[in-house]
């Protein structure tokens, strides 16, 4: 018979296990900062996003869509096709973290990454998951926010011209995403490589934004399909 860790060892166990994703978040953070310093958004609503959105993806992807009057719609469509993948984390992650009050869901559902989430799931040992998944959690967000914080107060303390210099954060920002993604996974590297280049077209053909994004993502679609259509036939 086994017993479970209580909530003080397995929400320590959560944090030790989400040190070296925690690592990549810090990094994430200040990688976003520049690209969002750099795009001319004030410091307080780089730091107001990264606190209350905290998604690193959809934030650095709307970027080009920020700008005064806010396209709420095409802002909103844009978040929302690239987080969709936390419902299926959500799902997966309720057979193993009890979620049977609203007090549960409000302190979980903040905090989900996929980091947190996969950790938890993964882990073997008899946790308690519900900390476990907090602990990695907070983890990951306060991660996010050194790194934001620090990008922030990095490039103020810059002059314009080295901030321009260093537009090219938000493309490694990215870049570093699309790497981790398809590390040790081969069916995700065509479809990300298909997405990437028509993205980067669509962009030397003057079409950005949220029209850019959609016509990427339904062209790595359509190449993930199509090669699963080769690999039966």
């Amino acid at each position: 018979m086994t017993i479970k860790s209580g909530f003080k060892a397995s929400f320590l166990q959560g944090v030790r296990s989400t040190l070296g994703f925690g690592a990549s978040a810090l990094i994430f953070g200040f990688l976003f900062s520049a690209a969002a310093v750099t795009d001319g958004l004030p410091t307080e609503q780089v730091i107001l996003m990264s606190g209350i959105v905290y998604a690193a993806g959809a934030q650095i992807a709307v970027l080009d869509l920020w700008q005064e009057p806010l396209p709420f719609f095409a802002l909103a469509v844009s978040t929302a096709l690239i987080c969709s993948r936390h419902i299926l984390l959500g799902l997966a992650l309720e057979k193993k973290v009890p979620l049977t009050s609203w007090r549960d869901r409000l302190t979980v559902l903040p905090l989900l990454t996929d980091a947190a989430a996969l950790l938890t799931l993964r882990s073997k040992k008899p946790i308690d998951a519900r900390a476990h998944f907090i602990g990695s959690g907070l983890t990951m967000y306060t991660s996010w926010m050194i790194g934001t914080a620090a990008g922030v107060l990095f490039f103020t303390l810059m002059n314009a011209e080295t901030i321009r210099a260093l537009s090219f954060a938000g493309t490694l920002f990215l870049g570093l995403l699309v790497a981790l993604v398809a590390r040790g996974n081969k069916a995700a590297i065509l479809p990300l490589i298909v997405t990437g280049a028509t993205a980067i077209l669509l962009t030397e053909l003057g079409l950005s934004g949220l029209g850019n994004l959609i016509l990427a993502i339904l062209a790595g679609t359509l190449a993930l399909f199509i090669r699963k259509g080769f690999r039966h036939a």
